[in-house]
């Protein structure tokens, strides 16, 4: 298995393309194992010219994933969510991240919340003609 490579070193690369690392196979096994890494996660092994989903990389992965709630849920933050509070010397940390998907999170229950709304008043103002039309007509 690749993680059993002792002079490997693999990076996670979050969604805003920020590299995590470097990692030896066992940390990358057991944050497989808590979860941290899922099939959806981008890595990238030294060595490698550019990053995989670790799914592609890992496809036991997907079999550990597929029936759990979690991955049917957005997965785009997911190694921001799982990596946060993690030390990798001088990494920068998951703050900025974090703010701009809660941003984005309210940004789409504002948008699903005004589609409803806009819903509604269109329900009330068929009524309303509809209501008007049957009271014309019984005249």
């Amino acid at each position: 298995m690749l993680l059993n490579d002792p002079d490997a070193l693999w990076y996670v690369i979050t969604p805003d393309n920020q590299r995590y690392g470097p990692a030896q196979g066992s940390v990358l096994r057991t944050w497989i194992k808590e979860r941290r890494v899922g099939p959806r996660t981008r890595v990238l092994r030294s060595g490698w010219q550019s990053a995989l989903e670790a799914g592609q990389i890992f496809p036991e992965l997907v079999k550990i994933f597929e029936n759990d709630e979690e991955f049917a849920d957005d997965m785009a933050d997911e190694a921001a969510e799982t990596f946060e509070g993690v030390s990798f010397g001088d990494q920068a940390s998951f703050t900025d991240a974090r703010k701009s998907l809660d941003e984005l999170r309210k940004s789409q229950r504002r948008a699903v919340g005004a589609l409803c709304l806009i819903g509604f008043l269109t329900f009330v103002l068929l009524c309303a003609v509809g209501t008007l039309i049957w009271i014309l007509l019984r005249q």
